[in-house]
């Protein structure tokens, strides 16, 4: 269904809660470039629906505009979203503009918003880093006028851990009025449970000093401050449903370390990195290298190679948003949720 594509794994800030740009992280020494991207969208043709680029942050390659163009021309993929953290407008408008002259893809966005300007910029290590994501936001919105049948999701993303989670409420106000959906995250260490392979865990975690995960209680209290300041406001809102889901079955897990339903990864989604690495989840170790196979991705996910590094990891469940997005819409009981209102022990 869909690819999550590191198109680098650089970035030009060094946020506390990321888990990519981190001093246990060693860079990749090489990193795919436009006739690798074509390859591979190539051999997927017609077969995955959506692709996600990230990074690191990808409006530092000056190719993004061409990667946009390479998923919808050869590998007709109708949705591509770029996760930024808006920083460097000018740069992804261009990008969105090369790509929508030049191609038919509807894109998606998601840019980061930390907090309320003070912790932001402060999370972020740049003054005025939030006047420049609302910058960009503004951009965004001014495309999605003139294109609006190839612009889809806008939206912002926000990481909440102990540092910012009781901000919720001025968190959506600074959001509120932007024309964005509003997501949240808890910021995440890579743990796996039922994983029989310790050594296939990643490295993707935040640096080893960092203190401000949440515990579920306080997740708990954070699902209740959205519900009153965000998705009460929203009731038939898939996208904030969605959300809910996500958020309330993290807290569960952590609870109870036990899934709500059976992981996709590496079925309904894979993970490709920078250097063409091939994982099952971003949690997880990659086990194979699409240059081992020509930038064919179908060779690669129908190899001895995939199936037993699957074999290895298969059963393993995690706190990953995306896995757990994707698992929501194969799972009856957790469809049920989706469309069952809001349930929370958290109070606002």
């Amino acid at each position: 269904d869909r690819l999550t594509i590191f198109v680098t794994d650089d970035c030009n800030l060094r946020c506390p809660h990321c888990f990519i740009i981190t001093d246990h992280q060693v860079k990749a020494e090489w990193l795919a470039g436009i006739e690798e991207y074509q390859k591979l969208f190539r051999s997927v043709r017609g077969m995955v629906s959506q692709v996600l680029l990230t990074g690191g942050e990808p409006t530092l390659r000056k190719d993004l505009g061409d990667i946009v163009v390479a998923a919808g021309q050869e590998g007709e993929i109708s949705q591509v979203g770029i996760f930024t953290h808006g920083l460097q407008k000018q740069r992804l408008l261009d990008a969105v503009n090369f790509a929508l002259e030049n191609s038919a893809v509807r894109l998606n966005f998601q840019v980061s918003v930390d907090g309320p300007a003070e912790f932001h910029d402060s999370n972020r290590g740049v003054k005025g880093a939030l006047q420049k994501a609302l910058s960009t936001m503004g951009g965004i919105r001014e495309i999605h006028a003139q294109y609006p049948r190839r612009i889809g999701r806008m939206a912002t993303c926000t990481a909440i851990s102990r540092r910012n989670f009781r901000q919720i409420p001025e968190i959506v106000e600074t959001v509120e009025g932007q024309g964005f959906l509003h997501a949240f995250t808890f910021v995440r260490k890579a743990e796996v449970w039922g994983l029989r392979a310790p050594e296939e865990l990643s490295t993707f975690s935040p640096n080893d000093d960092y203190d401000a995960y949440l515990s579920p209680e306080e997740m708990h209290e954070a699902i209740g401050l959205l519900r009153n300041h965000l998705w009460d406001k929203h009731p038939r809102n898939l996208y904030y449903a969605t959300n809910r889901v996500t958020l309330e079955t993290i807290a569960y897990m952590q609870e109870h370390e036990k899934p709500k339903a059976p992981c996709r990864s590496g079925k309904a989604e894979l993970t490709i990195l920078a250097n063409g690495d091939v994982a099952r989840c971003e949690n997880l170790r990659p086990g194979t290298n699409l240059a081992d196979y020509d930038w064919d991705l179908k060779r690669l996910y129908d190899s001895n190679a995939f199936r037993e590094n699957y074999e290895k990891t298969h059963g393993c469940y995690c706190t990953q948003d995306c896995a757990l997005n994707v698992a929501t819409m194969y799972s009856k009981p957790m469809l049920e949720e989706l469309f069952s209102g809001p349930r929370t022990k958290g109070k606002a």
